[in-house]
């Protein structure tokens, strides 16, 4: 089956789009059920993150666009569709981290293997993803050490943390608001921890739904926790407030944030918003006073960053380019397979009719013991050539990255040596 990609990611469209395409863990199963059935495609992954919702199909583009977007309706300049190789080339370089806002960043190889985890365990992963997602893990395992790329860890929140004080300055005397418990905002808040006491926030606060939870989150910053009730007052004490939730819809609403504004009498407040789908209304972002920054505004400073490390990424581009040759190559060697075995079938018949007919020309009345001995030399004799002979022509076939000269080459030896199939 042909392997094919279609998705969106923060290059080719808004949060809007993929606020809306994107799959919360606890639906990926159900998604992933539906997409496979109403593409009609042998298998599928879905990989959501809040840059990117793309799916992986053995199918054909039309399969893969039905897996992705299912109903939802989405701008055709929004929508990209690899396949082949080049859907090969998408998945080791997204698994490597050279796709991601922040290149080098850690998460993406967690996030990679827990999609393919979920459609393996939901029966929509097979022989093609198997093959294709271990590999895309290994491949982004390697090159993210071998390349330099693990100086950068937290990625996205790592850039947040320092927008944070490029726009605030020092973070020293500011009150920090955490709008949930999540991965994101645990990663932005040690960014913080590991300032000097001078460039730390004077106070944390986290809340979230579940208050002892959010009140153990706190205590590992030295903060204080609360539950989701405690917004409003929060609001009107912070000067920074990051969210990140898992949250299907806003929980940062325009008219809270306009009371906590009327309380804090024209003191600036500055948002940043890590989630997808978005944890605060976009409309907020038009109350005086409000700076909102979401993963689309910190898209530039990522880019900007990852300007300096173009000697890291073009060794990393590198070693994806040789890998996805090489997973091609072994991909075509496991398509040779019927064919190759009938090469060497019809060889080594070949080769034992000749053996069988030399041993009947062997001289009268030699012993048992030197037939046999003659018999097992003949024998190793016809496997030896068949094996070198065949060695070179089937090596070239298995090793043959392009896919149409792969086809045209399978062909002539079909052809040359009479190897088609009934």
């Amino acid at each position: 089956m042909p392997l094919t990609v279609a998705g969106v990611h923060y290059r080719t469209c808004g949060l809007e789009t993929r606020e809306r395409l994107a799959v919360s863990r606890s639906a990926l199963a159900q998604r992933l059920a539906t997409a496979l059935s109403a593409a009609k495609c042998d298998e599928v992954v879905l990989l959501s993150t809040c840059n990117r919702v793309e799916a992986y199909v053995a199918g054909d583009a039309a399969d893969a666009r039905e897996a992705l977007l299912n109903g939802l309706e989405v701008e055709t300049d929004e929508l990209f569709e690899l396949e082949g190789t080049k859907a090969v080339g998408h998945l080791f370089r997204v698994a490597s981290s050279l796709d991601s806002m922040v290149p080098g960043e850690a998460q993406i190889l967690g996030q990679v293997r827990r999609a393919y985890d979920a459609a393996r365990d939901a029966g929509t992963a097979a022989r093609t993803m198997h093959g294709l997602f271990q590999r895309a893990i290994k491949v982004g395992k390697e090159v993210r050490a071998e390349a330099g790329l693990t100086a950068v860890r937290n990625g996205v929140a790592e850039t947040a943390a320092t927008h944070a004080e490029d726009v605030l300055g020092k973070l020293g005397g500011k009150k920090l608001l955490c709008v949930g418990t999540g991965k994101m905002n645990r990663l932005l808040l040690r960014h913080f921890h590991s300032r000097p006491p001078s460039g730390r926030p004077a106070s944390v606060a986290v809340i979230g739904r579940n208050q002892e939870k959010a009140t153990r989150f706190a205590a590992d910053f030295g903060g204080d926790g609360g539950s989701l009730d405690m917004l409003p007052i929060r609001l009107a004490e912070a000067d920074l407030v990051v969210c990140g939730t898992g949250s299907p819809r806003p929980i940062v609403g325009e008219p809270v944030v306009r009371a906590a504004m009327r309380a804090r009498e024209g003191q600036p407040l500055f948002v940043i918003d890590l989630a997808l789908p978005r944890d605060v209304d976009p409309a907020v972002s038009k109350l005086d006073d409000v700076h909102l920054y979401d993963l689309d505004d910190l898209q530039a400073a990522a880019e900007i960053a990852a300007g300096g490390r173009r000697d890291e990424l073009s060794i990393a581009e590198r070693m994806v380019e040789k890998h996805v040759e090489r997973f091609v190559a072994w991909q075509n060697g496991q398509k040779l397979g019927p064919l190759i075995d009938r090469l060497y079938d019809q060889a080594n018949d070949a080769a034992q009719d000749e053996v069988q007919r030399f041993n009947r020309k062997l001289p009268d009345g030699l012993s048992a013991e030197d037939q046999a001995k003659i018999a097992d030399a003949s024998e190793e004799l016809a496997r030896r050539l068949v094996n070198k002979l065949l060695h070179g022509p089937v090596s070239s076939l298995r090793s043959m990255p392009d896919p149409e000269r792969h086809a045209t080459y399978r062909h002539a030896v079909e052809k040359l040596f009479q190897l088609d199939e009934e």
